[in-house]
């Protein structure tokens, strides 16, 4: 039983909550993007390609540290965050986490892309940021709720 007990307390507490928000950011902003841009060179011109997760994933960042600055608030506490009770500190350090995740992401994915064959690159390119949102979620949000407490 103690054991059982033990087990509970390892788990992320924030990270499920911190997940489905941030992908449904990311699907959302994603979605919109498209929608506004899908006749645009970056989606119809097949030499960017290899650039379009790069740009979503800055575009992301910036939209992230934009709201934050003219919001007052964050974008993933907007997404119900009010039910997880985290003081505006740690809504702070998550936004300026993310974006900083989101730049990396972009200029990992800018790297990558130049490294393998662009057939296999248009088939894994969303990969690099999926994995590592599912990372951040599970590493960041509860030492950063621990920071903020």
């Amino acid at each position: 039983m103690n054991t059982q007990t033990h087990a509970k307390e390892a788990q992320p507490k924030l990270a499920w909550p911190i997940l489905g928000r941030i992908l449904v950011f990311v699907a959302g902003l994603s979605f919109a993007i498209y929608l506004t841009a899908k006749n645009s060179a970056v989606f119809a011109d097949p030499a960017l390609a290899p650039w379009t997760p790069t740009l979503l994933l800055v575009s992301l960042a910036i939209v992230l540290l934009f709201a934050r600055s003219m919001l007052r608030k964050s974008v993933l506490s907007l997404l119900g965050g009010e039910r997880l009770q985290q003081s505006p500190a740690f809504w702070r350090r998550l936004d300026g986490s993310l974006a900083a995740l989101f730049v990396v992401l972009a200029v990992l994915s800018a790297l990558v892309s130049r490294a393998v064959p662009a057939d296999l690159w248009l088939k894994v390119r969303f990969v690099i940021p999926l994995f590592g949102i599912l990372a951040f979620a599970f590493m960041v949000p509860d030492r950063l709720a621990a920071r903020s407490g």
